[in-house]
């Protein structure tokens, strides 16, 4: 099996490099990173990640929207201090809604991811 890929999306760059030792932990190979939603969008359509993280706040819903019709296999993990909108970022496509510093709760939706991947594989 490849190396899974992911990007990330987030405007912080501490906050990037936590997710990214996070995803490269789990043995996920980054394949970009973007500030803007918009750039992310262009990353997706771009490399087809396995795994996308990204900061969004509820006003970032149509964007979820649209990233999830861009790359439906991709699972997108939303870092999000809306924590009560957790519902409705799954509805709108999230795999998981995650608090932005809860970085173990992050590590154990890449790792489902990767064995929900790795799954599928053994199956093919």
């Amino acid at each position: 099996m490849h190396a899974p890929t992911a990007i990330v999306v987030d405007d912080q760059p501490s906050s990037y490099e936590a997710v990214r030792g996070v995803l490269e932990d789990a043995g996920f190979q980054i394949v970009g990173a973007a500030a803007s939603l918009t750039d992310g969008m262009d990353l997706l359509r771009h490399h087809r990640p396995d795994v996308a993280v990204l900061d969004l706040a509820v006003e970032g819903l149509a964007a979820l929207h649209a990233l999830h019709d861009a790359a439906p296999e991709c699972a997108l993990l939303v870092l999000t201090r809306q924590l009560d909108h957790t519902e409705a970022f799954v509805l709108a496509g999230a795999r998981a809604a995650i608090g932005p510093r809860d970085v173990r709760q992050l590590d154990a939706a890449v790792r489902n991811v990767r064995v929900r991947l790795e799954q599928s594989a053994a199956r093919v």
